[in-house]
């Protein structure tokens, strides 16, 4: 039993996460935090209040809409998951993946976001379009770096 929990463990560690990436929700941001600080220069009370919460609203919305997207490299598959309430997995092994090409035009390269389009044995387009994700070329990187480890164990 105690063997299990430890190659649970070893096996999560390895897995590899990504998110959308936070620069992509900048202008949101930037207006929450404007609409915040508005409403604490002290004027009308209910106009206060307004810009206030409206501003944590917007910061919620971001948190949330950032959230509902994760993509999880394990040993043997890619798995992406959308959705907070409702939950929709899509799973590719890593064997089956043919192409993948990164789309960054030069602000998100100066930045470090972009979208990662990915091919697969099953279709002849894209099967998988991640846009905004932190980081694309690690996400690539990790995902043959772990392509590259399957191939050698057999």
């Amino acid at each position: 039993m105690k063997e299990n929990k430890e190659v649970q463990t070893e096996m999560k560690s390895r897995e590899k996460r990504f998110r959308i990436s936070w620069f992509n929700y900048t202008w949101h941001i930037l207006l929450a935090i404007w609409l915040i600080f508005l409403g604490i220069y002290p004027n009308e009370a209910l106009r206060q209040y307004g810009l206030i919460s409206t501003g944590i609203l917007i910061i919620l919305i971001v948190i949330i809409v950032r959230i509902r997207l994760e993509v999880i490299i394990k040993d043997d598959k890619l798995v992406i998951v959308e959705g907070i309430i409702s939950k929709h997995i899509r799973e590719v092994f890593l064997r089956d993946i043919r192409t993948i090409d990164i789309r960054q035009n030069v602000i998100e390269r100066m930045f470090g976001f972009g979208d990662v389009m990915i091919a697969t044995s099953a279709t002849s387009g894209y099967e998988i379009i991640l846009e905004n994700i932190g980081a694309p070329n690690k996400l690539k990187q990790e995902i043959e770096q772990a392509r590259t480890r399957m191939a050698q164990r057999g």
